[in-house]
């Protein structure tokens, strides 16, 4: 069985002082997991890239929130990991790029209504110290 959750830790973590806040982050996944998958809390593996996800930004600032994927293995076992590191959300999101590539994005909106670059008047160098005329 596998799941995708997004977890807020905000609620878990400010209750805490402030040099203890990704310890408690960690916690709070294990604790999240283990009440979502039903199973044990010495049964839950959190991923290495999940682990260094957390504490990444040093034990007082973790990350507010973190989109996992859980899977539930045949002997009871949960593995947690990252969702956006996996190579099934890295396929999704070449999809989702592709298509917004054939839509019209920032660029081609700003070319088409003349952005800042053709109403911009071209500078000219003026003298040999580098000074401008605009």
């Amino acid at each position: 069985m596998e799941r995708i959750y997004t977890v807020n830790l905000r609620r878990e973590v400010l209750k805490v002082a402030r040099w203890r806040r990704a310890e408690r982050a960690v916690r709070a996944l294990r604790a999240f997991v283990k009440r979502h998958m039903k199973v044990e809390e010495d049964k839950v593996k959190l991923s290495e890239r999940l682990n260094n996800y957390l504490w990444h930004r040093g034990a007082k600032n973790p990350p507010t929130r973190v989109r996992i994927i859980a899977k539930k293995l045949e002997d009871g076992r949960v593995e947690v990991d990252i969702y956006e590191l996996t190579p099934k959300a890295k396929v999704e999101g070449k999809e989702k790029g592709e298509e917004k590539k054939e839509g019209e994005g920032k660029e081609e909106k700003r070319g088409k209504e003349g952005g800042k670059e053709e109403k911009g008047r071209e500078l000219k160098e003026v003298g040999g110290k580098g000074k401008k005329e605009g």
